[in-house]
């Protein structure tokens, strides 16, 4: 029957597998926490870009404002002019030329009259045959619009590309007179976008409400036309909110961009930059690479010590269990010598007169005491400790099978487990306590019993201790034995002598109901893992 410890023990994990599972934990500790890295660091370059464009985006409505802001200052001087009838000065086209010295990004300034026939205009062609007419600036401005933008165009004039910005020219009282224009060309904030910390295939947008584009630096042919952007993410993000982030794929050049946008303070415009995606995660893709290829030898390295760790072990458990089956032979024939000596004893009392066999029989118990201890060991896979309740169970059931007609033995022992070294004298003890109590505590013939309990307790220090009582309801301990008067006999001396050698207190009493007690209260040994 397997003791409790060898039990215990087999369903322990064994070391190689308690390797395995540390291995495979580490593993995937290490991948978890390299995949974590690797996310947040690209949700944190991500961010980065995102921060990056919003930047560019409050940069690009403060440079628009300026723009916009000069182009209605200029405007409104000549609304003052054709008001106050300067308009009519024959050099009053060099003033609209002085406007585009004073301010480059001026390209032209045009003023129109209210059939739109060009009145003045600081180019030097002739442009008195250009119908305007039916352009999109005079019919807003006909129908009453005061500010008007145009979409990014090429020029009839000059062939440039450029956007206009056009103010509506009345009376006091409202008359429509004119439209007055400035042109602003592509080429000046191809300049500015030039000096901005982008990339080459970064985005810069400021467009109309409608989603025409009046200013573009885009990854596109130079000079081509600019795309629409009329039902363009931004321009629906735009409408709801007056900034934000967006992600989309270019519709240009079908890459793929992160970026923001913002209104214009005043204006119906919408600026907007963007980072391609790929360029923005170009040295995250590194970075990646590199840990991912750590993260490879890192486990290539933990699978080969556990590898190492594995063959280690193993070797080193071929000789446990060598030693084991060594260990398990010797307990084996151990026990098998005991019984010989007990039968070799039982030849020897055969042979003695009746009244001589007594000392034989006393060693045999003995002898069989510790030939149990054996069995038990060569029974379990634990060399080195028992379990103690088991033992005086079953030790119990081999005394009072040999027991005298009319005693009976039982026993109510905890599951304790107990070295060797204490198994063997608290095996002993057991064996002399019982035997003695069959021997004396009930003469001439008489019936009783004998109890014996193994249990543990906690102290007041919350110390354990071991108990071992052995019970009886025959006569007791006479007066003298008590009183240390009388000479104990060999059972007693060796009790006392177990006793000592467990380092613990023995108790000898008569109970209050009768019979006799024996107590022996001791520590126990500390077991190895």
């Amino acid at each position: 029957m397997p003791s409790i410890a060898g039990k215990q023990r087999q369903h322990r994990f064994s070391p190689s597998l308690r390797v395995i599972i540390l291995a495979l934990v580490s593993a995937l500790a290490i991948s978890l926490y390299t995949t974590w890295s690797l996310v947040l660091s690209r949700h944190q370059v991500i961010e980065e870009a995102y921060a990056k464009n919003q930047a560019l985006a409050d940069l690009l409505e403060e440079h628009a404002l300026r723009v916009m802001g000069t182009a209605q200052g200029i405007l409104e001087a000549i609304a003052d002019d054709v008001a106050s009838g300067a308009a009519e000065d024959p050099l009053f086209p060099e003033r609209l030329k002085d406007w585009t010295r004073y301010f480059p990004e001026m390209l032209q300034v045009w003023v129109v009259d209210s059939t739109g026939i060009p009145l003045a205009t600081s180019i030097d062609e002739d442009v008195t045959q250009l119908d305007l007419s039916q352009r999109n600036f005079f019919l807003a401005h006909t129908a009453g619009e005061k500010y008007y933008v145009t979409a990014l165009r090429k020029g009839a004039v000059t062939g440039t590309w450029l956007f206009s910005v056009s103010r509506r020219l009345e009376t006091p009282d409202g008359h429509f007179l004119g439209v007055a224009a400035v042109s602003i060309g592509q080429d000046y904030f191809e300049k500015i976008y030039t000096g901005l910390n982008i990339g080459p295939r970064d985005n810069v947008l400021i467009l109309r409400a409608d989603g025409s584009p009046i200013a573009i630096r885009q990854n596109v042919a130079p000079r081509s036309a600019p795309p629409s952007f009329t039902d363009s993410l931004v321009i629906r993000q735009a409408a709801r909110s007056p900034e934000g982030r967006y992600e989309l794929v270019a519709q240009s050049d079908g890459v793929h961009r992160v970026g923001y946008f913002r209104r214009v303070t005043g204006w119906p415009l919408v600026v907007a930059s963007s980072t391609a995606k790929d360029d923005a995660l170009a040295a995250w893709r590194e970075t990646a690479f590199r840990q991912s290829f750590m993260l490879i030898v890192g486990l290539c390295s933990l699978a080969l010590l556990t590898c190492w760790g594995l063959t280690a072990i193993r070797q080193k458990e071929l000789s446990l269990e060598q030693r084991s089956i060594l260990l398990n032979e010797i307990h084996h024939r151990v026990k098998n010598n005991l019984a010989i000596i007990q039968s070799l004893l039982q030849l020897e009392a055969s042979r003695v007169p009746e009244t001589a066999q007594g000392g034989y029989e006393d060693s045999l118990t003995r002898v069989q005491a510790m030939a149990l201890v054996h069995e038990i060991l060569y029974q379990s896979d634990n060399f080195a400790a028992l379990d103690g309740g088991e033992y005086i169970r079953r030790l119990c059931d081999v005394l009072g099978d040999t027991a005298p007609s009319g005693i009976t033995i039982s026993a109510e022992a905890d599951s304790i487990i107990l070295s060797l070294d204490q198994a063997m004298p608290l095996a002993l003890l057991v064996n002399e306590a019982v035997a003695n109590a069959v021997k004396h505590a009930f003469p001439h013939g008489r019936g009783g019993m004998i109890k014996v309990a193994f249990f543990s307790e906690k102290e007041v220090s919350d110390k354990e201790t071991l108990v071992l009582e052995v019970r009886d309801n025959g006569q007791g301990f006479s007066e003298a034995i008590l009183a240390g008067r009388s000479v104990p006999g060999l059972g007693l001396r060796l009790i006392k002598s177990l006793a000592a050698q467990l380092e613990g207190k023995l108790l000898l009493a008569n109970q209050p109901e009768g019979g006799a007690l024996i107590r022996l209260r001791f520590s126990p040994e500390k077991q190895s893992a």
